[in-house]
């Protein structure tokens, strides 16, 4: 996985047996930056797969280009194809930084001792969205009609889970589920094509889709503020190590003109470090998820 870009997708493909087109960049391996010696060992780094894999390299060059000019090591980004292999390869120390949703980051770190080390501020939230035409308006309006989420394990699809059992609807019963989208995007494509009614995913990546899709949809309903993501690192690595990686994402957010940029398309303010009390919060839905997951052949 230290090799060339060929290289690592090709241990990728094997490692998983997961056969993905070579577009910009593969599905699994995003992009790697080498601002410094190819004898520099790279910096890996996991993104939640809460996006496709174009935009989201689109999205994340800023972050893997500032990481490595600040570290003055090539950075290489990684996904995965769902939540569940996105979180075991965390958890199973694949990545030496990952960028994980709040409930599972703190599943791994009771589970394998990942380090929080940054968070962006303030909170998300989960957004309902419809097609711009539909004569839906308010929360009422979606008995019967089909819902489309994004992965079963995201922060926002269980909260979207009660969500709609606050407003007597119950997923699956009276609101039909149109399906579990690997992508936000895709979930609001499917609103957009027809096979959805209404789609239920975060507030921040719906901020970075392109402009004609946020203007074919409209909002008609809020869930309530959510953590957003964490980084979480290596248990591996040093504790200077942990150290240097936090002080670089902090500087992204703080000093760099591209970081101010980058946190202004997903609506955030800052990057901090999460504080022990926010990790805690995100217990009974960390358990929610390790219920979920148990339920799943393993995917790997």
């Amino acid at each position: 996985m230290r090799g060339s870009r060929k290289e690592c997708v090709t241990l990728k493909f094997k490692r998983r047996s997961v056969l993905l087109a070579c577009v910009a960049c593969a599905a699994e391996y995003l992009f790697s930056a080498a601002h410094a010696s190819p004898a520099a060992k790279p910096l890996i780094v996991g993104i939640v797969p809460n996006l496709s894999p174009r935009s989201m390299l689109s999205a994340y060059q800023p972050l893997r280009e500032q990481l490595a000019l600040f570290l003055a090591r090539p950075v290489e980004l990684f996904t995965a194809p769902d939540f569940k292999t996105f979180y075991l390869r965390s958890a199973g120390g694949e990545y030496d930084l990952a960028l994980m949703p709040a409930h599972l980051a703190r599943l791994a770190q009771i589970e394998a001792g990942l380090v929080p080390v940054a968070q962006f501020i303030p909170q998300q939230t989960g957004v309902v969205l419809v097609a711009k035409q539909s004569r839906i308006r308010q929360a009422s309006d979606l008995l019967g009609k089909r819902i489309a989420l994004v992965d079963s394990l995201a922060l926002v699809t269980l909260r979207a889970e009660d969500w709609l059992r606050a407003q007597g609807l119950v997923l699956g019963g009276n609101v039909p589920l149109a399906a579990h989208f690997t992508y936000h995007n895709a979930a609001v494509q499917a609103v957009i094509n027809g096979n959805a009614d209404a789609a239920i995913i975060s507030s921040a990546p719906f901020a970075t889709m392109p402009p004609e899709m946020r203007e074919a949809v409209r909002v008609v309903g809020t869930l309530g503020e959510m953590p957003t993501n964490v980084f979480m690192a290596n248990p591996q690595l040093s504790k200077g190590e942990v150290a240097q990686l936090q002080r670089a994402l902090l500087d992204f957010g703080h000093q760099s003109g591209v970081g101010r940029h980058f946190l202004a398309r997903y609506r955030y303010q800052d990057i901090v470090p999460p504080s022990a009390s926010e990790m805690q919060a995100m217990d009974s839905y960390a358990k929610r998820a390790k219920q979920i997951m148990t339920g799943y052949p393993d995917p790997r």
